[in-house]
């Protein structure tokens, strides 16, 4: 309380390291083939790969295209396949069991689906943060 020597008052200890949040796609399941006008079933597990702190709530997107036959390249995506992902703690995960139907708008031999997470919600991506999966498949 009386010191006067604060010199000898410094403490030290062992550098620690520690996993910022980080997300990642962990599983991603299209099946090889789906029927026109039947939704695709599709099922997602996002984890939190930190051992020490809780992720922020996000977004995942889907979105895909199909080569129709006969026709157009359709295009699906956007707002209305964004999915909140929530806030998870370290290690933990979700799981989304989806129904697609804008999937499969018509038969076509080549059908593409991408999941993208968006961990800061601003559009970019960080480091170490999984930016998308691509799955294809067929629709007869």
């Amino acid at each position: 309380l009386a010191e006067h020597d604060r010199t000898n008052n410094a403490a030290r200890s062992a550098e620690t390291a520690s996993r910022l949040p980080t997300l990642q796609l962990l599983t991603a399941d299209v099946p090889g083939e789906g029927r026109a006008g039947a939704a695709l079933p599709v099922t997602v597990r996002v984890r939190n790969t930190s051992t020490v702190a809780t992720s922020a709530a996000t977004d995942l997107q889907l979105e895909g295209y199909a080569v129709c036959n006969p026709g157009p390249v359709t295009n699906w995506g956007g707002g209305p396949h964004r999915l909140a992902v929530p806030a998870l703690a370290p290690r933990q995960s979700v799981v989304y069991r989806l129904l697609v139907p804008d999937a499969t708008r018509c038969r076509a031999s080549r059908a593409s689906m991408s999941l993208r997470l968006d961990p800061d919600r601003r559009g970019r991506w960080g480091q170490g943060h999984e930016h998308d999966l691509h799955r294809s498949y067929s629709i007869r």
